[in-house]
């Protein structure tokens, strides 16, 4: 289930006619649950089976931004798999560069750069990236508008043992993008293209990982059941929620306590649980999933992957990252 509250307002607008709209990763492993109590402190993960995955990463963003979707395709397996929720697999190399062409062609001076990663298994990084670029070539069949345009995203991937990417899972707000381009949506109701990094930093493990994630687990356990004091003692007046589909991000238990309340209201039956996967690095605590519900609006049930990224203090959430598509729901809400 997912945590990123401001999506219902997004979405609740987006069906109401405003040009905004919702994507995350695949494979499943491990889940949620409850967590309590004193554990062994976590070993850090198990040596990289490829420990050149950070400079591929940052490979992947140079060849994007060099334009190049062949150089792209060929840091993949023959066989491998990117994946853009809710677009169809892209599988084999071949279709990998047809893919990532047709962004390419819309973006001709597109940049792309990864920021942070998380090593969470011995072949598999979690990584947070950005894109800019300005819309003078043709973007799904539309007119060029020569508007500027990104966003922020997130990726899981997975690599061969001889260093070359087996999946790619890629998540970030199309929504967010359309909004950019439209020159009708108001000032400040979307997100302005990000930054680009300049580098990628690596975090490290710490000893008590293990302690961390288990503090974080009762989170999603609580929005599950709907508790909505169990949920916001996770908060303090300092936490911030950057949810990557809203305008900005925002501060403080009042906010939580405003947006729960809303998304119950949208989404009343919600969960979250089990989730795909669910991993601790350096005192981020990484959840992927979907949701599933109902809109209460249509009374249609829907899905959405999504991706938090929760940096923990003293069991708190500090800061919550969440990434998802929201053109995933306006996908199934205008069938």
């Amino acid at each position: 289930m997912r945590i990123a509250l401001t999506l219902v307002l997004v979405v609740a607008a987006s069906c109401n006619g405003s040009s905004r709209s919702g994507s995350s990763t695949g494979s499943a492993t491990g889940g949620g649950g409850s967590g309590s109590g004193a554990r062994p402190s976590q070993p850090p993960p198990p040596p990289s089976r490829t420990p050149l995955a950070p400079k591929l990463l940052a490979a992947i963003g140079d060849a994007l931004s060099s334009h190049d979707a062949k150089r792209y395709a060929a840091l993949f397996a023959p066989d491998g798999i990117s994946r853009r929720v809710p677009l169809r697999d892209d599988v084999g190399r071949d279709a990998i560069a047809a893919g990532a062409q047709t962004l390419l062609d819309a973006f001709p001076d597109l940049r792309v750069g990864f920021a942070r990663a998380w090593q969470v298994s011995d072949d598999t990084y979690v990584a947070t990236w950005a894109w800019t670029g300005t819309n003078t070539g043709s973007l799904a069949g539309a007119k060029p508008t020569n508007r500027r345009a990104g966003t922020d995203g997130v990726a899981i991937a997975t690599f061969t043992a001889d260093d070359q990417l087996r999946e790619l899972d890629l998540l970030a707000d199309g929504a967010t993008v359309a909004a950019q381009l439209s020159g009708s949506a108001p000032e400040g109701s979307f997100r302005a293209p990000p930054d680009v990094p300049s580098s990628i930093n690596v975090v490290a493990p710490l000893a008590d990982d293990a302690d961390t994630l288990a503090a974080i687990k009762p989170l999603y356990v609580a929005l599950d059941a709907k508790r909505e004091a169990d949920v916001l003692a996770f908060f303090t007046e300092q936490s911030v929620f950057d949810d990557k589909t809203a305008p900005r991000s925002a501060i403080g238990i009042t906010t939580a306590k405003n947006l729960f309340d809303g998304y119950l209201a949208t989404f009343p039956d919600f969960t979250q649980l089990p989730l795909d996967h669910q991993w601790c690095v350096g005192g981020y605590v990484i959840s992927a999933g979907t949701l599933r519900g109902t809109y209460k609006p249509a009374n249609q049930r829907v899905a959405l992957h999504f991706v938090d990224i929760i940096e923990a203090k003293s069991s708190k959430v500090a800061e919550l990252q969440t990434f998802s598509n929201s053109l995933e729901l306006q996908a199934q809400l205008s069938r």
